[in-house]
């Protein structure tokens, strides 16, 4: 202790000027450095931290009222880009990343504790009162955060407010902090001493300062994100050491965030309208890269796509030039998609799978050469009434899908889909007031019923989900129809936004299961085995990339 007030001017340093937060872990963790620079052993150090967290706890253990979801969310709801929707809803609604709300709940609830932030989707233990209750799969659209706050656990969701916002924030966050963890590993940092190996993100400028737009203080928010998120940090930690060993482990000369303004991608979207006659090229669908590793110069004098594309391929054999890589969370394989030696994909056949008649989408499943497992699921995403469907490509026993492919991009292999499709997407029925009965939004939506009645009659070799009741009587005429929406237990208990919303998403799949269903042999290689490369990143024109999932 003789060197106390060295170690106390230290550590005030470290937090540049602020006031020192004994609750904050950032904090904690630098005042543990200053320890160890000044001769504590690191059992002292570690328990003398250790007291400090949970004298925290001790002290507000049960001193306090468990705030209600609704009252949560009011304090939440003054922050500048939150905004609570209802008064008891557990979500709460904003376009921040996790990073930020993480700051903000800590900003919010001073002194909070054990802060963790959960993938949509995640299963995860649901914290209840002062204990814990069961584990809970929380919501599939909505990041789940939970803390500890005077004695009580907490949790709430967080919710897109927006289309454009969904998800940008967070997937930016989990972008460059993969990043960062890459950068530090590929220096020599070791992220087997979790606590240290963040020091290091954050503390050395060879680190951090190699990533394209990161500073300091970017550094730090990252390194936070992955302190209060285990899952993510490990599986960064996992998809990199692969990473490594397949490549050289010299840093490059950047780390680099996508973007359809790169170079890389400019000089590739010039060649794809020369490929393509002048057709504008989706730069995703070219290379699929959510990083890039910047070794040397763009190659600049290519003279045809093809060229270009090699050039690539020789960037990730030889770890020079630019390097691509497209992240999918998980610590699975790390491997290079659209190598020399591509899959034959050669279609036999689909299965198509329907869900009951008021759930959305439908299922295409490949069986041929190459296609076991894979197949593509088309449906709404934002829940509107006036949403033209989208696919999306699925693998059996993958964590995340494989790529999405427009309704647009059916007529790049045969005309007139698209076309056929949207005729029917639109609002069909209304709930009329004075009857509190659904009936067809007028001649619109009578012409639409009669066209998808005509369509479900022409569907081959489908199965269709039963929870709503059967679908050939419902589609016998108008009035089996309406009564069905009408008078079925399972469809009444629906509010009025999601019947409409779900019709248009059946009607538009029932057309288009209509157009697949018939299809040759013919066809069916070039439309749907090409709507699953373009879906995949691996058309003919595609570029090789990595790919760690």
């Amino acid at each position: 202790m003789n060197d106390w007030d060295k170690i106390l001017k230290d550590f005030a340093r470290k937090c540049k000027g602020g006031a020192p937060d004994m609750t904050n872990s950032r904090h904690l963790a630098l005042l543990r450095e200053s320890l160890i620079k000044f001769g504590w052993k690191e059992n002292a150090t570690n328990e003398f931290i250790g007291n400090l967290r949970e004298g925290e706890e001790i002290v507000t253990e049960g001193t306090n009222k468990k705030l209600s979801y609704s009252d949560v969310g009011k304090k939440l709801a003054k922050i500048k880009s939150i905004e609570q929707q209802g008064t008891v809803d557990k979500k709460i609604y904003g376009d921040i990343s996790p990073v930020e709300f993480i700051k903000r709940i800590k900003t919010t609830f001073k002194g909070a504790t054990n802060v963790k932030s959960y993938d949509a989707g995640d299963t995860v233990q649901e914290p209840t009162g002062s204990g814990k209750g069961a584990p809970k799969r929380m919501s599939s659209k909505a990041r789940w955060f939970t803390w500890k706050w005077k004695g009580n656990n907490y949790d709430i969701g967080l919710m897109p407010k927006s289309a454009g916002g969904r998800g940008s924030n967070q997937t930016k966050d989990q972008e460059l902090s993969w990043m960062l963890v890459l950068s530090g590993m590929q220096y020599g940092g070791n992220p087997k001493n979790k606590e240290e190996f963040l020091s290091l993100l954050v503390s050395n400028s060879s680190v951090y300062g190699k990533i394209d737009g990161v500073n300091q203080n970017t550094a730090e928010g990252l390194a936070a994100f992955l302190e209060e998120n285990d899952s993510w940090y490990n599986a960064h930690v996992k998809q990199c050491e692969k990473f490594i060993k397949k490549i050289n482990n010299d840093q490059p000369i950047k780390y680099v965030k996508d973007s359809s303004t790169l170079s890389v991608n400019t000089i590739a979207q010039y060649l794809y309208k020369q490929y393509f006659g002048g057709k504008t090229l989706d730069s995703d669908k070219w290379n699929p890269a959510d990083i890039w590793l910047q070794y040397g110069s763009v190659k600049k004098s290519a003279t045809s796509l093809n060229e270009y594309n090699n050039w690539i391929m020789d960037s990730l054999k030889n770890g020079s030039g630019w390097v691509g890589v497209s992240l999918k969370k998980g610590g699975g394989k790390v491997g290079i998609v659209n190598n020399i030696m591509r899959p034959e994909y050669k279609v036999t056949g689909l299965e198509t799978k329907y869900g009951g008649l008021l759930s959305q989408g439908v299922t295409f499943n490949y069986k041929g050469t190459d296609l076991d497992g894979f197949g593509l699921n088309f449906r709404i995403f934002q829940g509107r009434s006036d949403e033209l469907i989208r696919g999306e490509v699925i693998k059996k026993g993958a964590e995340a899908v494989q790529g999405k492919a427009k309704l647009t991009e059916f007529d790049t292999f045969k005309k007139g889909i698209y076309s056929a499709v949207k005729g029917v997407y639109k609002t069909n029925v209304k709930l009329d007031k004075k009857t509190k009965k659904f009936v067809f939004d007028g001649a619109t939506g009578k012409k639409n019923f009669s066209t998808v009645k005509t369509a479900f009659g022409k569907i081959k070799n489908a199965s269709y989900g039963t929870q709503h009741g059967d679908w050939k009587s419902a589609f016998g005429s108008e009035k089996a129809f309406l009564d069905r929406l009408n008078t079925h237990p399972k469809i009444m208990k629906k509010k009025e936004g999601q019947i409409k919303s779900a019709l248009n998403a059946r009607f538009q799949t029932i057309v288009l299961g209509s157009i697949v269903t018939h299809m040759s042999n013919k066809d069916l290689q070039k439309v749907m085995v090409g709507m699953l490369l373009y879906g995949k990143s691996e058309s003919s024109w595609s570029a090789a990339h990595w790919k760690a999932q």
